[in-house]
């Protein structure tokens, strides 16, 4: 090595080994549900490339925008809103078209690797310089001339393949724990809707105004067996613990962390062990914000205004029963429905859970049975989501390591 850095390594503007190509503007009045799908910012995920709901583009129009159509190996780059997401292209994404504020990176393949530069985009130090440099729009917005100028570490390009190779590696096993969390959460989900209907190892049903239910349950009003938004008790000047949105999990039960909040006037929610907190305002409704109340410290807890609080009564409803109904899609979906208020700020209206939802009310002791079963989904989850974790942090530190030309 010279200078503290690897041989053979260069410090160039991206420009020099590449071009961002931006997309093209195509006409709304244009799209369609059939055709090739255009790949648009709302496309492009945290993981990648995702074209479920793509709009589409007529294949008679396209006459004139072949230079737009992707290519298998390709990489993109989220240039508007949720900058610095990147995607690569695959076979399963083809054909498709590039849309305006979504960037193509178009190497020379004699200077740099395609697979290196997939890298080196997703590291920490080449984001944070994405988003100093779109820092202060609203929304945040990059041209291609800005990403064009980040200087970059280039080593040869043999090592270049050879860090893209093993960084790669761990990519694929993050893959493998992705897929296996989202087939065990496609199965839990399948589960648990047919458990809060057909219970288990039921043969005689009855007619019930939620369908047909299993002889013994009952079909009941949520708020007959379960307080909303109950009013605990608080002392004025004392501390409590505080659960905050951002604690609440889209898929599990787990509230992530606790905070603590002096208690000096009237507001926001009360709770205890035990208790269900659904989120309420958009989007934590839709994403699926529901937590399940751990033990507390002093045994009452206080939290955001924007959770409606489910005590369950012990002689009728148990905790995990009562998470597991509310987090399935048939309440969820009802409570989405009923949301109102301005756009961006809509939220559920307390008597839903008060005076309108039915639920299915087994004995406590299926209840138990039920929610156990489905307990084990969220174990084996919450166990890949801490794989999961620990790929990352390995990842973090290979790129740190391989990606930098002095170490």
């Amino acid at each position: 090595m010279s200078g503290g850095h690897r041989d053979g390594w260069e410090r160039v503007p991206l420009g020099s080994v590449c071009r961002l190509q931006g997309g093209f503007a195509f006409k709304s009045a244009a799209f369609t549900t059939e055709g090739v799908p255009i790949v648009r910012m709302s496309n492009m995920k945290e993981t990648g490339l995702d074209l479920t709901d793509a709009v589409c583009y007529p294949e008679e129009l396209l006459d004139g925008l072949e230079r737009f159509l992707l290519r298998p190996g390709d990489l993109l780059l989220g240039l508007s809103g949720s900058i610095g997401f990147s995607a690569q292209v695959t076979e399963a994404h083809t054909p498709s078209l590039l849309n305006q504020r979504v960037g193509r990176f178009l190497v020379d393949p004699a200077r740099l690797s395609v697979n290196y530069l997939a890298q080196l985009v997703k590291s920490s130090r080449f984001q944070k310089t994405l988003h100093a440099l779109a820092s202060g729009g609203a929304p945040a917005n990059l041209s291609s001339k800005d990403v064009e100028g980040i200087l970059i570490d280039l080593p040869p390009l043999a090592e270049q393949e050879r860090i893209a190779e093993i960084l790669g590696t761990v990519d694929l096993a993050l893959a493998k724990t992705d897929a296996i969390i989202a087939g065990t959460q496609e199965v839990k989900l399948g589960t648990l809707d047919h458990l809060l209907q057909k219970g288990i190892g039921h043969e005689r049903f009855e007619e019930t105004e939620l369908g047909d239910l299993p002889a013994g349950w009952q079909a009941v009003p949520l708020g007959e067996v379960c307080r909303v938004n109950p009013g605990y008790r608080l002392v004025k000047g004392e501390t409590y613990p505080y659960i905050e949105m951002a604690a609440l999990d889209t898929t599990l039960p787990e509230i992530h962390y606790l905070l603590e909040r002096v208690v000096n006037a009237p507001g926001g929610t009360r709770f205890q062990k035990g208790d269900v907190l659904f989120a309420r305002i958009t989007p934590c409704t839709e994403n699926g914000k529901i937590g399940l109340v751990p033990e507390l410290p002093g045994g009452i807890g206080v939290g955001s205004t924007e959770f409606i609080v489910l005590s369950p009564q012990p002689e009728h409803l148990l905790p995990e029963f009562l998470y597991y109904t509310v987090r399935s899609d048939r309440v969820r979906s009802y409570a989405i429905s009923r949301m109102s208020g301005t756009t961006g700020r809509q939220r559920v209206p307390g008597e839903v859970f008060k005076e309108e939802l039915l639920i299915a009310l087994p004995p406590l002791s299926e209840q138990k049975q039920i929610g156990e079963m489905l307990r084990g989904f969220d174990r084996k989850i919450a166990a890949e989501q801490q794989s999961r974790k620990g790929l990352l942090e390995l990842k973090t530190g290979l790129a740190d390591l391989l990606l930098n030309p002095k170490k």
